[in-house]
């Protein structure tokens, strides 16, 4: 589904997509740049380059300064992200209800 544009994500907007998804899990799908700042994974990557990217692609929106949140693109993009990366790792698949 999401196979074009996972190809055309860098690794690191995978990575941070990722964190993304394991962050945001309110039902406004709000998260701080800091607190994404904070990911192990994330501490070598140049975080505010990386979400004006995902922004430019429609994947996330500012709200206020260091505060961003998910589109429906991006989540199930991240979603999609971070079940592959399940499979990869564990060999168990997620299945959403």
């Amino acid at each position: 589904m999401f196979e074009d544009e996972k190809e055309r994500l860098s690794s690191y907007e995978t990575i941070v997509l990722r964190n993304i998804c394991r962050i945001a899990k309110s039902d406004d799908n709000i998260f701080s740049e800091s607190e994404l700042t904070r990911r192990k994974e994330c501490w070598e990557i140049d975080i505010p380059s990386i979400l004006k990217n995902l922004e430019k692609n429609n994947y996330i929106q500012r709200v206020k300064k260091g505060v961003w949140k998910t589109t429906r693109d991006g989540r199930r993009l991240s979603h999609s992200l971070e079940n592959d990366y399940t499979y990869q790792r564990y060999k168990m698949k997620i299945v959403r209800k």
